[in-house]
């Protein structure tokens, strides 16, 4: 993959442009001959990224990775908007602090279960919005809520 600017990956991989915009930034850090070989100057790929071996494998590995950079936002947005640091956040959450890094950092595989017990900690609710990709039919959200 040679260097593409926004708006062709926008297209290729028919990200919004938000997605883009992400995507332009993660592969703004490395050099035309890593993206195209997927060899990095220090031999590994940064942690967290994973090394495609074809273009839809690609899509769908940079998908999960903004989806973990997507979450990580918004659960850090949600503590800074409570103005509540994350010890608290752990303390009531009744889990340890570095377990409680480890999830607003995206550091580990969340159950769903687990994201909604966080979020409850922090005071805000989980909802998960189902469209459809074609535009057809109805768009479906429901909240999911934790006793």
């Amino acid at each position: 993959m040679s260097r593409a600017t926004r708006a062709e990956l926008k297209a290729q991989f028919k990200f919004d442009d938000a997605q883009a915009k992400e995507m332009f930034q993660m592969l703004s850090v490395f050099t035309d001959e890593e993206i195209e070989t997927g060899r990095f100057s220090s031999g590994n790929p940064p942690i967290g990224l994973v090394v495609p071996a074809s273009s839809e494998h690609f899509k769908t590995e940079f998908e999960k990775t903004l989806l973990v950079a997507n979450l990580k936002n918004a659960l850090a947005r949600a503590r800074a908007n409570r103005k509540i640091t994350l010890k608290e956040v752990a303390a009531k959450e009744g889990i340890s602090l570095p377990r409680a890094q480890q999830i607003e950092n995206a550091q580990t595989k969340l159950e769903l279960q687990t994201l909604v017990r966080h979020a409850a900690a922090l005071d805000y609710s989980v909802s998960i919005t189902l469209t459809p990709k074609d535009g057809l039919g109805e768009t479906i959200t429901t909240k999911l809520s934790y006793p």
